[in-house]
């Protein structure tokens, strides 16, 4: 399965609705705009996904590499962690699975795409301190956006419970 289908099944495993997930894919196939096709969801996942959309299309590598490494693959080790302990305590049946694709996610951020994220912008900034700067923003923009995101999610759960 690839890391998708993983997380669907997982989502579903646990009992999430996620016929919005599928209905975005539906209207992306459909030839629908990204804008037209994240309308429609909670804005939380709206806005996280447009900011980074905006990341994307703005097309500056510094800025995408420090969003990508510092908003995703260097966080999500230590927040999936703490996610699986929490959720699991509470019930372990429910979120086996999204602990099965959470640890998956956690083993190939820590050991193989945060460590080459890093490099490469060590590498794309080197000793450049105007490019550390622009990476420090957008880091720190993806960020606040990623606790934006989970804040939310969290949220829904405690909705849940």
């Amino acid at each position: 399965a690839s890391h998708f289908e993983l997380y669907l099944d997982a989502m579903q495993s646990a009992g999430a609705d996620t016929s919005k997930i599928h209905a975005l894919l539906k209207a992306l196939e459909e030839g629908k705009t990204l804008q037209e096709s994240l309308d429609p969801l909670p804005d939380v996942v709206s806005d996280y996904l447009k900011q980074t959309f905006r990341t994307i299309q703005k097309g500056d590598l510094t800025e995408l590499m420090a969003s990508f490494c510092y908003g995703r693959e260097d966080i999500i080790p230590d927040m999936f962690r703490r996610l699986i302990t929490n959720l699991s305590e509470k019930n372990p049946t429910r979120w086996e699975r999204l602990g099965f694709y959470f640890t998956e996610h956690i083993d190939c951020d820590e050991t193989r795409h945060g460590p080459m994220a890093r490099a490469m912008l060590e590498r794309h900034c080197s000793n450049d301190l105007g490019l550390w700067e622009k990476a420090e923003k957008s880091a720190n923009s993806a960020l606040v956006q990623r606790k934006n995101f989970w804040d939310g999610i969290l949220s829904k759960i405690e909705e849940l419970d």
